[in-house]
């Protein structure tokens, strides 16, 4: 019961730092309540805040996910991934990150997400494409493998939205480069298929 109180203490006192802008004290805090309890993922996470602070994306992303593995239902985990994961432009790794923590209910995590959309402005430059007022192009990222693997597969998809009846369909674009026709499944009306460049 005591190495528990000792944890506790030291976790507090890595707040108490980290509200005065000390770092260094913040960090040893962490560690220390981490050596006592390995599983206190509030230390991870907190932890993984400081290294954010510091620029150290890598460290920062570490502590993340050892927290998510003491309680993948932490919120600031989330949050702290998904912003070291924007911050060295794995952009698809970033949105999953801050729309779980978003998801769990994490207030900064819409105005992260926010910010990550106006940054993602550079992918639709690398990957010019004929966009209407029907086409729409999303970036997704999707989780591959088993649960708790990590690794992203990038898929692109179109979203078409017919003009007779505003139903919408979502077509992976290599899919939509195969097909013949677009017609659409709600009303039956052909839809004119666009170029993609």
């Amino acid at each position: 019961m005591g190495t528990e109180k000792e944890a506790v203490r030291s976790f507090e006192l890595g707040k108490y730092h980290s509200s005065l802008g000390n770092i260094r004290n913040a960090i040893l805090n962490y560690l220390k309540a981490i050596e006592l309890d390995p599983k206190m993922n509030m230390a991870w996470s907190n932890l993984a805040a400081e290294y954010f602070r510091l620029k150290n994306y890598a460290n920062a992303i570490n502590c993340a996910k050892s927290a998510l593995q003491a309680n993948n239902q932490d919120s600031m985990a989330w949050l702290n991934l998904g912003a070291s994961y924007f911050q060295i432009n794995d952009d698809g790794r970033a949105l999953y990150c801050l729309q779980r923590a978003r998801d769990l209910g994490n207030p900064k995590a819409k105005a992260f997400l926010t910010d990550a959309a106006k940054s993602l402005d550079h992918l639709l430059r690398a990957n010019p494409i004929d966009v209407s007022h029907e086409i729409i192009l999303r970036i997704v990222e999707s989780p591959r493998g088993r649960r708790g693997e990590s690794g992203f597969e990038k898929s692109r998809y179109l979203t078409l939205k017919c003009s007779h009846c505003h139903h919408s369909m979502t077509f992976e674009i290599s899919h939509y480069q195969q097909l013949p026709e677009i017609v659409c499944e709600s009303c039956g009306a052909e839809l004119p298929k666009k170029e993609l460049h």
